[in-house]
């Protein structure tokens, strides 16, 4: 055959334009059928027709499955790393469109390795002499250029690592000494030797630098590294999702505050409910400082038990009365000084209405409306 003659894809069959052909290890294919192909494949020449058949075949089914895929953390800013944290899987695409862009579905158990290459050039600063001509700065001065590329090594019949770069264009670093002129300006020192930059001054480079840190161990089911967990922290919609980590935010409809929880309004506090203001301590709640305990209410160490006061263990009987010398009494006179009993106090807030759960001592403010109790509150 010659080589204007004409040739046919042994994929789809269609014939192949002048300039669209893509040679098979037994065959051709033209250039729609090899767009088809795993962006991450590059056996395209060694491989059979029978082979690029299989993958195409296995392409349409991960097209499939990506209808079903939930991305719920997104790491990249272009080239972006798209986590179903719930299907525990992943893909790689600077696409918005997942169904058109088809990037291939790998699930984190079949991830063998995931690293950070860090590349670094250094290009000399150069300035013109007083006759025009470009010599070096003394001590000599240079300019940084720092990309991230990703590595991802996987178990997958069509490709054995995904390489990719997290920062769209260069991060270049210069010295401090230069000044203006490069984008990104940060701290380094004079010298040229590598261990002696300092880039981690850049707001650039601990940028990608979280970036690398937070795919890797996502992607290696890694402990969180400290400074990604605080970058998050102070991302609004990010905290929402990773505040189960850090212990400060909505958890199951409540509020993490300071370490406590608010729950219906209510707040938790070293594992005690706050209800309208008041502390559940054990399943008992605390008002006014006293503790309710089965519906009872301790107050000053005593117990009140329906209207009847428990002091030192002893339980003050409805109609008994213990007068200011110690004697307890039942009639209107103490039997052992002849004091006269004394009327008792009843108190509700003249604002809400709210009662004490011992009318006789209220707390200095309502716990409802926050009025003071005075000599207007008394209903006797």
């Amino acid at each position: 055959m010659g080589f204007f003659d004409k040739k046919y894809c042994d994929v789809c069959g269609e014939k192949i334009g002048l300039l669209g052909n893509r040679k098979l290890e037994n065959g051709n294919l033209c250039k729609d059928c090899a767009a088809k192909l795993s962006p991450f494949f590059s056996e395209r020449k060694s491989s059979t027709v029978e082979e690029i058949k299989e993958q195409l075949a296995y392409r349409e089914e991960n097209r499939k499955e990506l209808e079903r895929f939930q991305a719920t953390r997104i790491i990249g800013e272009r080239m972006k790393v798209m986590v179903d944290e719930a299907g525990k899987r992943f893909v790689v695409t600077s696409s918005s469109d997942l169904l058109k862009a088809n990037p291939d579905i790998i699930n984190l158990s079949d991830v063998i390795s995931c690293n950070l290459d860090l590349d670094v050039e250094d290009t000399e600063i150069m300035r013109k002499d007083s006759q025009g001509k470009e010599v070096s700065y003394n001590p000599p001065r240079f300019c940084y250029s720092y990309n991230f590329n990703i590595e991802i090594g996987v178990r997958n019949p069509w490709f054995t690592q995904i390489r990719f770069r997290l920062n769209p264009s260069d991060v270049e670093i210069v010295d401090e000494q230069t000044g203006g002129g490069f984008g990104g300006v940060g701290r380094l020192t004079s010298n040229r030797r590598q261990s002696m930059v300092h880039p981690e001054y850049n707001a650039d480079y601990r940028k990608y630098q979280r970036m690398s840190d937070e795919i890797i161990a996502v992607l290696l089911n890694q402990p969180m590294p400290a400074s990604v967990l605080a970058d998050q922290m102070m991302d609004g919609p990010g905290m929402v999702n990773k505040i189960l980590q850090t212990g400060a935010g909505m958890l199951a409809g409540g509020m993490m505050q300071g370490g406590n929880m608010m729950q219906n309004r209510n707040m938790m506090q070293g594992g005690n409910v706050m209800q309208n203001g008041n502390v559940m301590q054990n399943g008992n709640m605390m008002q006014n400082g006293n503790m309710m305990q089965g519906g009872n209410v301790m107050q000053n160490g005593n117990m009140m038990q329906n209207g009847n006061m428990m002091q030192n263990g002893n339980m003050a009987q409805s109609g008994n009365w213990t007068c200011s010398c110690g004697m307890t009494n039942t009639g209107r006179f103490c039997q052992n000084c002849g004091a006269q009993k004394p009327e008792a106090i009843r108190y509700r807030c003249d604002k809400c209405g709210w009662e004490p759960a011992d009318p006789a001592h209220p707390p200095k403010f309502c716990p409802q409306c926050g009025d003071p109790f005075d000599g207007g509150d008394r209903t006797n």
